[in-house]
């Protein structure tokens, strides 16, 4: 980042997938250490094209 904070290498994206397997994704994800969960919905606004 250009703030000096460095982000964790390995991540968890629970984009696409139902309200019920995010929530079981994202504990399993907290349970194994995981220090980077991305929860973003997708916003066509924002796209990079």
């Amino acid at each position: 980042m250009n703030n000096g904070i460095n982000m964790p290498k390995l991540g968890n994206g629970v984009y696409q997938i139902s309200t019920e397997e995010c929530e079981r994704c994202v504990l399993d994800a907290i349970s194994a250490v995981y220090r980077s969960v991305d929860i973003a919905d997708y916003i066509p606004a924002l796209s990079l094209d």
